[in-house]
């Protein structure tokens, strides 16, 4: 009777494991890649007219979008100085393609833990259509992977907390001087 019994469970295990790995497992992997195709917004590069990155203990950076220029975009705090388009370009894929965001939800007094009482940064987006959309930084995670960080976050019990690429660690840190357009050598 005991070969009997284990044979049968065997049998219940091999035929759960296929069903987990064929039928459950790859249902669960398209729901996420249906999620993650999603950026942290929906609107377009070209769209974007202001940026403001405020840093904490630090001067904030204002830039504008320009019609008309060698440079697409200009700084207009601290300096009015033409703007390295690749700078720009690398904070508007990390809005707008980037999908390896993960969220979570705390209550509005666990905040702190994540550094988002107080946070280190701040990313405000004005669109053409004078649509304003803002991130908040605060603290990297354990690993130094991501970094906490909120998206226009609101006043209430429970909030989203969104873990995001450290990426925007370095692009709220950058010098002054790697925004600025520098002119091509001869």
């Amino acid at each position: 009777m005991k070969k009997t019994t284990l044979f049968l469970v065997l049998i219940a295990l091999g035929l759960g494991g296929y069903v987990y790995w064929y039928e459950i497992k790859p249902q669960s992997q398209e729901e996420t890649v249906t999620d993650s195709q999603q950026g942290l917004f929906s609107f377009e590069e070209d769209q974007v007219q202001k940026i403001t990155i405020e840093r904490e203990g630090k001067e904030t950076l204002k830039f504008i979008r320009l019609e008309t220029a060698a440079s697409s975009w200009r700084m207009k705090q601290p300096e009015g100085t033409p703007v390295a388009d690749s700078s720009i370009v690398f904070l508007l894929n990390l809005l707008i393609r980037d999908d390896s965001n993960k969220t979570f939800t705390v209550q509005t007094n666990q905040l702190e833990q994540y550094g988002l009482k107080n946070p280190s940064a701040s990313i405000s987006i004005e669109l053409k259509d004078q649509t304003k959309h803002k991130i908040i930084l605060g603290n990297p995670t354990f690993d130094e992977q991501g970094i906490y960080g909120q998206i226009n976050p609101e006043e209430e019990e429970e909030t989203k907390v969104y873990i995001l690429p450290i990426d925007f660690k370095s692009v709220v840190e950058r010098p002054l001087s790697e925004w600025k357009l520098t002119a091509a050598k001869t």
